[in-house]
Protein backbone atom coordinates (compact mmCIF):
# COMPACT_ATOMS: atom_id res chain seq x y z
CA UNK A 1 0.00 0.00 0.00
CA UNK A 2 1.42 3.55 -0.79
CA UNK A 3 0.20 6.56 0.66
CA UNK A 4 1.39 9.69 -1.08
CA UNK A 5 0.36 13.14 0.95
CA UNK A 6 0.17 16.40 -0.76
CA UNK A 7 2.40 19.63 -0.89
CA UNK A 8 0.74 22.14 1.19
CA UNK A 9 3.11 25.05 -1.27
CA UNK A 10 0.98 26.48 -3.27
CA UNK A 11 2.72 27.55 -6.58
CA UNK A 12 2.36 29.90 -10.05
CA UNK A 13 1.21 28.29 -12.47
CA UNK A 14 -1.37 28.08 -15.43
CA UNK A 15 -3.43 25.12 -13.60
CA UNK A 16 -2.87 24.23 -10.52
CA UNK A 17 -5.14 21.75 -7.94
CA UNK A 18 -5.10 18.62 -5.99
CA UNK A 19 -5.25 14.78 -6.91
CA UNK A 20 -8.09 13.30 -5.18
CA UNK A 21 -8.93 15.81 -2.75
CA UNK A 22 -12.28 17.90 -3.38
CA UNK A 23 -11.80 19.39 -0.57
CA UNK A 24 -9.07 21.37 -1.41
CA UNK A 25 -9.66 22.10 -4.64
CA UNK A 26 -12.81 23.96 -3.79
CA UNK A 27 -10.32 26.60 -2.59
CA UNK A 28 -9.10 27.14 -5.81
CA UNK A 29 -10.72 28.58 -8.78
CA UNK A 30 -13.47 26.35 -10.85
CA UNK A 31 -12.63 23.86 -13.44
CA UNK A 32 -15.31 23.51 -16.19
CA UNK A 33 -17.70 20.56 -15.63
CA UNK A 34 -17.18 16.94 -17.35
CA UNK A 35 -21.11 17.87 -19.04
CA UNK A 36 -20.72 17.68 -22.31
CA UNK A 37 -22.96 19.58 -24.60
CA UNK A 38 -22.72 19.51 -28.50
CA UNK A 39 -26.15 20.11 -29.90
CA UNK A 40 -26.98 24.12 -31.06
CA UNK A 41 -30.88 24.25 -29.46
CA UNK A 42 -32.73 23.96 -27.01
CA UNK A 43 -36.20 22.95 -26.89
CA UNK A 44 -37.30 26.85 -26.48
CA UNK A 45 -34.01 28.40 -28.71
CA UNK A 46 -35.20 26.13 -31.53
CA UNK A 47 -37.51 28.64 -33.71
CA UNK A 48 -35.98 31.94 -33.25
CA UNK A 49 -32.67 30.73 -33.78
CA UNK A 50 -32.60 28.43 -36.33
CA UNK A 51 -34.86 31.04 -37.87
CA UNK A 52 -31.74 33.71 -37.37
CA UNK A 53 -29.43 31.35 -38.95
CA UNK A 54 -31.85 30.96 -41.69
CA UNK A 55 -31.92 34.32 -42.84
CA UNK A 56 -28.15 34.83 -42.59
CA UNK A 57 -28.29 33.14 -45.89
CA UNK A 58 -28.53 35.75 -48.67
CA UNK A 59 -30.34 33.30 -50.97
CA UNK A 60 -33.33 33.26 -47.71
CA UNK A 61 -32.82 37.36 -47.44
CA UNK A 62 -33.30 37.87 -51.12
CA UNK A 63 -36.10 35.68 -51.82
CA UNK A 64 -38.01 37.50 -48.29
CA UNK A 65 -37.94 40.69 -49.65
CA UNK A 66 -39.03 39.35 -52.92
CA UNK A 67 -42.40 37.95 -51.12
CA UNK A 68 -42.46 41.32 -49.53
CA UNK A 69 -42.30 43.86 -52.87
CA UNK A 70 -45.04 40.97 -54.45
CA UNK A 71 -47.45 41.61 -51.40
CA UNK A 72 -47.44 45.61 -52.68
CA UNK A 73 -49.97 45.91 -54.83
CA UNK A 74 -48.26 49.59 -56.39
CA UNK A 75 -45.23 46.84 -57.64
CA UNK A 76 -46.63 43.66 -58.46
CA UNK A 77 -50.15 42.48 -59.34
CA UNK A 78 -48.71 38.29 -58.38
CA UNK A 79 -50.96 37.25 -55.25
CA UNK A 80 -47.90 37.22 -52.94
CA UNK A 81 -48.68 33.55 -51.45
CA UNK A 82 -47.21 32.80 -54.62
CA UNK A 83 -44.01 34.31 -53.18
CA UNK A 84 -43.94 32.81 -49.61
CA UNK A 85 -45.44 29.43 -49.99
CA UNK A 86 -41.83 28.38 -51.59
CA UNK A 87 -40.01 30.40 -48.55
CA UNK A 88 -42.10 28.74 -46.10
CA UNK A 89 -40.93 25.22 -47.90
CA UNK A 90 -37.16 26.12 -48.27
CA UNK A 91 -37.48 27.32 -44.35
CA UNK A 92 -39.10 24.03 -43.41
CA UNK A 93 -37.54 21.35 -44.62
CA UNK A 94 -34.12 23.48 -43.69
CA UNK A 95 -35.07 23.64 -40.33
CA UNK A 96 -36.54 20.35 -39.87
CA UNK A 97 -33.32 18.86 -40.92
CA UNK A 98 -31.66 21.01 -38.58
CA UNK A 99 -33.69 20.39 -35.69
CA UNK A 100 -33.16 16.39 -36.95
CA UNK A 101 -29.23 16.76 -36.39
CA UNK A 102 -29.36 18.33 -33.58
CA UNK A 103 -31.74 15.76 -32.25
CA UNK A 104 -29.40 12.83 -32.71
CA UNK A 105 -26.26 15.04 -31.25
CA UNK A 106 -28.78 15.44 -28.17
CA UNK A 107 -29.10 11.91 -27.63
CA UNK A 108 -25.02 10.91 -28.50
CA UNK A 109 -24.47 14.13 -24.92
CA UNK A 110 -26.96 11.97 -23.09
CA UNK A 111 -25.44 8.52 -23.95
CA UNK A 112 -21.59 10.12 -23.36
CA UNK A 113 -22.70 11.93 -19.95
CA UNK A 114 -24.62 9.12 -18.83
CA UNK A 115 -21.60 6.98 -19.66
CA UNK A 116 -20.03 4.75 -16.32
CA UNK A 117 -16.88 6.03 -14.61
CA UNK A 118 -15.36 3.90 -11.80
CA UNK A 119 -14.02 6.05 -9.36
CA UNK A 120 -11.35 5.24 -6.53
CA UNK A 121 -11.74 7.35 -3.30
CA UNK A 122 -10.13 6.45 0.28
CA UNK A 123 -8.77 3.04 -1.43
CA UNK A 124 -11.82 1.68 -2.54
CA UNK A 125 -13.48 1.66 -6.03
CA UNK A 126 -17.02 3.22 -6.72
CA UNK A 127 -19.17 4.30 -9.80
CA UNK A 128 -20.61 7.49 -11.34
CA UNK A 129 -21.10 8.94 -14.06
CA UNK A 130 -19.07 10.86 -16.96
CA UNK A 131 -20.94 14.12 -16.26
CA UNK A 132 -20.02 13.99 -12.73
CA UNK A 133 -16.19 13.37 -13.51
CA UNK A 134 -14.17 16.70 -11.65
CA UNK A 135 -10.26 17.88 -11.95
CA UNK A 136 -8.41 15.87 -9.65
CA UNK A 137 -10.58 13.14 -9.57
CA UNK A 138 -8.92 9.45 -9.45
CA UNK A 139 -10.23 7.04 -12.03
CA UNK A 140 -10.22 3.72 -13.36
CA UNK A 141 -10.43 2.55 -16.94
CA UNK A 142 -10.41 -1.11 -18.17
CA UNK A 143 -9.02 -2.58 -21.73
CA UNK A 144 -11.50 -1.79 -24.54
CA UNK A 145 -13.21 1.64 -22.86
CA UNK A 146 -12.69 5.32 -23.46
CA UNK A 147 -11.19 8.09 -21.58
CA UNK A 148 -13.81 9.89 -20.02
CA UNK A 149 -11.56 12.87 -20.06
CA UNK A 150 -8.15 14.09 -20.29
CA UNK A 151 -6.41 12.18 -17.78
CA UNK A 152 -2.49 11.47 -16.50
CA UNK A 153 -1.73 7.65 -15.81
CA UNK A 154 -0.23 6.76 -12.47
CA UNK A 155 -0.50 2.98 -12.34
CA UNK A 156 -1.32 0.01 -15.09
CA UNK A 157 -1.79 -3.29 -15.18
CA UNK A 158 1.28 -4.32 -16.75
CA UNK A 159 4.97 -4.75 -14.49
CA UNK A 160 6.47 -2.10 -16.84
CA UNK A 161 3.80 0.43 -15.92
CA UNK A 162 2.87 1.13 -19.36
CA UNK A 163 -0.13 0.87 -21.38
CA UNK A 164 -1.44 1.20 -24.98
CA UNK A 165 -3.74 3.61 -26.16
CA UNK A 166 -5.79 3.26 -29.99
CA UNK A 167 -6.71 7.44 -31.29
CA UNK A 168 -7.91 6.49 -34.43
CA UNK A 169 -10.90 8.73 -33.31
CA UNK A 170 -8.65 11.82 -32.86
CA UNK A 171 -5.40 11.53 -35.62
CA UNK A 172 -6.88 8.48 -37.66
CA UNK A 173 -3.90 6.73 -36.85
CA UNK A 174 -4.54 3.13 -36.09
CA UNK A 175 -0.91 2.03 -34.56
CA UNK A 176 -1.40 1.85 -30.90
CA UNK A 177 0.38 4.50 -28.82
CA UNK A 178 2.53 3.55 -25.27
CA UNK A 179 1.98 5.55 -22.93
CA UNK A 180 3.83 5.20 -19.10
CA UNK A 181 3.82 6.28 -15.85
CA UNK A 182 5.76 9.22 -14.60
CA UNK A 183 9.35 7.49 -13.86
CA UNK A 184 9.99 6.46 -10.71
CA UNK A 185 6.48 6.99 -9.60
CA UNK A 186 5.91 2.97 -9.41
CA UNK A 187 8.28 2.69 -6.72
CA UNK A 188 5.16 4.56 -4.60
CA UNK A 189 2.46 3.59 -6.62
CA UNK A 190 2.54 -0.11 -7.75
CA UNK A 191 1.39 -1.85 -11.39
CA UNK A 192 1.07 -5.30 -12.70
CA UNK A 193 -0.65 -7.81 -11.52
CA UNK A 194 -4.28 -7.84 -10.59
CA UNK A 195 -5.83 -4.33 -9.84
CA UNK A 196 -6.66 -3.64 -5.84
CA UNK A 197 -7.83 -0.19 -5.20
CA UNK A 198 -6.61 -0.15 -1.97
CA UNK A 199 -3.30 0.08 -3.18
CA UNK A 200 -4.12 3.60 -4.80
CA UNK A 201 -3.98 5.54 -1.82
CA UNK A 202 -3.00 8.79 -3.32
CA UNK A 203 -3.02 12.39 -2.42
CA UNK A 204 -0.52 15.10 -4.28
CA UNK A 205 -0.28 18.32 -5.70
CA UNK A 206 -0.30 18.69 -9.65
CA UNK A 207 0.54 21.68 -12.15
CA UNK A 208 -0.34 21.68 -15.71
CA UNK A 209 -0.20 23.46 -18.81
CA UNK A 210 -3.38 25.93 -19.58
CA UNK A 211 -5.61 23.63 -21.86
CA UNK A 212 -5.00 23.77 -25.67
CA UNK A 213 -5.74 21.77 -28.31
CA UNK A 214 -2.69 20.67 -28.91
CA UNK A 215 -2.73 16.84 -29.06
CA UNK A 216 1.22 16.00 -29.26
CA UNK A 217 2.14 18.28 -26.28
CA UNK A 218 1.56 18.34 -22.61
CA UNK A 219 3.76 19.66 -19.49
CA UNK A 220 3.53 19.75 -16.01
CA UNK A 221 4.80 18.67 -12.58
CA UNK A 222 3.32 16.37 -10.06
CA UNK A 223 4.45 16.81 -6.01
CA UNK A 224 4.60 14.46 -3.67
CA UNK A 225 5.68 15.79 -0.36
CA UNK A 226 8.10 18.27 -0.29
CA UNK A 227 10.77 17.11 -1.82
CA UNK A 228 9.54 14.26 -4.73
CA UNK A 229 8.48 16.08 -7.71
CA UNK A 230 7.55 13.97 -10.74
CA UNK A 231 7.75 15.86 -14.25
CA UNK A 232 5.10 14.70 -16.49
CA UNK A 233 4.78 14.87 -20.55
CA UNK A 234 2.79 13.49 -23.17
CA UNK A 235 3.88 10.18 -22.33
CA UNK A 236 1.96 10.59 -19.38
CA UNK A 237 -0.83 11.88 -21.10
CA UNK A 238 -4.35 10.10 -21.82
CA UNK A 239 -6.93 12.11 -23.91
CA UNK A 240 -10.39 11.54 -24.18
CA UNK A 241 -11.54 10.18 -26.83
CA UNK A 242 -9.18 7.48 -26.96
CA UNK A 243 -9.47 4.00 -26.23
CA UNK A 244 -7.23 1.28 -23.88
CA UNK A 245 -6.12 -1.21 -25.31
CA UNK A 246 -3.50 -4.33 -24.68
CA UNK A 247 -3.95 -3.34 -21.08
CA UNK A 248 -6.25 -4.79 -18.70
CA UNK A 249 -6.49 -2.08 -16.61
CA UNK A 250 -5.48 1.46 -15.84
CA UNK A 251 -5.37 3.95 -13.13
CA UNK A 252 -4.99 7.72 -13.59
CA UNK A 253 -6.19 11.66 -12.63
CA UNK A 254 -7.84 14.06 -14.57
CA UNK A 255 -6.38 16.95 -15.73
CA UNK A 256 -9.09 18.61 -18.02
CA UNK A 257 -13.07 17.82 -18.31
CA UNK A 258 -15.58 18.77 -20.53
CA UNK A 259 -14.73 21.74 -23.45
CA UNK A 260 -11.67 22.24 -21.70
CA UNK A 261 -10.21 18.32 -23.25
CA UNK A 262 -8.02 18.44 -26.32
CA UNK A 263 -10.59 16.49 -28.24
CA UNK A 264 -13.41 19.35 -27.61
CA UNK A 265 -10.99 22.05 -27.97
CA UNK A 266 -10.09 20.61 -31.76
CA UNK A 267 -13.71 20.07 -32.47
Amino acid sequence: MAFLSGSKKVMETERLFHVNNHVRNLLLPAHETNYIRTTKYTFYSFLPLSLMYQFKREANIYFLLQAILNSIPQVSAMNPITAYLPLAFVLGVSMMREGLEDYQRYKSDVSTNRKAVKFIKDGKLGMGQAKDVQVGDLLMVNENEDFPADMVIVASSTPDATCYIQTSSLDGEKNLKTKRVPKNFDKLVPSGGEFDPSDILITAQAEAESPNGNLYSFNGNLKVGKKKTFPLSHEQLLLKGTKLQNTKWVVGFVVYTGRETRIMMNS
